[in-house]
């Protein structure tokens, strides 16, 4: 890859170039960006979920697998649903990639899903969807809390009934 950096701009330059620079380069680091997470798609999960993402081929054994590339799909999930989905696994075909996969890499295999999107949401309906992936996010973390106490408390009692 070669790093080409654009000449300085004279002074009394149109604004309209400033932006212009700043706009390509924000693409030109979104273009790095989804292609390394297509590359985790690739080595990660083409094998269940293809690489055009519609998991054509898994469809006979697997009838749950998601066809990333269904708007209808895509907007029945929420990022923060995605990024559990990919970290903590989901079900007993989906695994777990937490300690596989960075969370850097984890945000843009979600990235390059959403971007699978044929239909992609409008940026106030990505927003509003923002939101509730918050509310989504800390709510699991909570019931995550809330499971390790239990956990906890089961295993101190279990401990009590087995002592004489």
């Amino acid at each position: 890859m070669s790093s080409k950096v654009a000449p300085p701009l004279r002074a009394g330059a149109p604004p309209a170039m400033a932006f212009l620079l700043c706009a390509g380069a924000a693409l030109c680091l979104f273009g790095q960006a989804a292609r390394a997470g297509g590359a985790v798609l690739q080595q990660r999960c083409a094998r269940c979920h293809d690489g055009d993402g519609t998991g054509r081929s898994s469809r006979d054994n697997f009838s749950e697998i998601p066809n990333f590339r269904s708007h209808k799909w895509q907007t029945s999930r929420s990022d923060a649903q995605l990024l559990v989905s990919i970290l903590d696994g989901k079900g007993t075909h989906m695994p777990a990639y937490r300690g596989k996969v960075s969370d850097a890499e984890a945000r843009q295999l979600v990235s390059t899903i959403r971007a699978l999107d044929p239909t992609p949401m409008p940026t106030t309906a990505r927003a509003v969807a923002d939101e509730s992936s918050d509310d989504f996010e800390r709510r699991f973390r909570q019931l995550q809390e809330e499971l390790n106490e239990l956990k906890k408390q089961f295993r101190e009692l279990s401990a009590r009934r087995r002592e004489p």
